[in-house]
């Protein structure tokens, strides 16, 4: 679906990039400039240059990646709302469960796609919420609309996803994917005792008993990340 703009925004749309990960920074901005109407203002990395950068350029849109270090994406947007309330934000993540994205909505988030989304659907996006429209990726959309039909007992245990960390929430894919405490710590560059740590808030924050109650919750909610 094309989106034409509102009057207000015949100009360029001006984007700051926000990623961990330079290359992947790079690699949109390329993508995005490709598209004549847009203009790339920043890529950035972490809170300091985010801030530094909204307070001295005119931003419309912020790209943001969710899985970031010291602070997540959802803090990020929090910041970004509070700086500069103005400012649209579009976030981008690996991570497509339901609850991450609600939870990034309610952060300030106008719009959520998939960091395996095609260059046509992220420009689709920018345009939609520059339109004042929410975007949500097709796929997201699905697997909100599979959750509305889980069962009452069960759908409470779903949203309990939504109280996990970006941390646990790859741990939790660990898990699943049946990698041990040992294994996830080497992994993640972190200590064993921190990984049980997180496996244990885990646990609570789902109301489960043990690692096989779990994983049975994982298969039943169908949980991907």
């Amino acid at each position: 679906m094309k989106y034409l703009f509102n009057q207000t925004y015949m100009k360029k749309i001006k984007i700051l990039i926000i990623d961990d990960h330079a290359l992947v920074g790079q690699a949109w901005k390329l993508i995005l400039e490709a598209d004549k109407q847009m203009e790339v203002a920043g890529v950035v990395n972490g809170v300091d240059a985010t801030l530094e950068l909204l307070n001295k350029t005119p931003v419309d849109i912020v790209l943001l990646d969710i899985n970031m270090q010291p602070i997540s994406g959802f803090e990020m947007a929090e910041l970004i709302k509070k700086l500069k309330p103005a400012v649209k934000i579009l976030a981008v993540s690996m991570h497509d469960q339901p609850a991450v994205v609600r939870k990034m909505i309610k952060c300030g988030a106008n719009g959520f796609v998939s960091k395996n989304a095609r260059k046509e659907e992220m420009t689709e996006a920018i345009h939609a919420i520059m339109n004042n429209k929410r975007f949500i990726s097709a796929d997201i959309q699905q697997k909100l609309a599979d959750e509305l039909m889980v069962e009452g007992g069960q759908e409470a245990q779903t949203n309990g996803f939504s109280k996990l960390t970006e941390k646990e929430l790859e741990i939790l894919k660990m898990v699943k994917s049946g990698l041990t405490s040992k294994e996830a710590a080497e992994h993640l560059n972190i200590s064993f005792k921190t990984v049980q740590v997180h496996r244990h808030n885990i646990l609570k924050k789902l109301q489960q008993k043990n690692t096989a109650s779990l994983l049975k919750l994982l298969n039943d909610t169908n949980f991907t990340v």
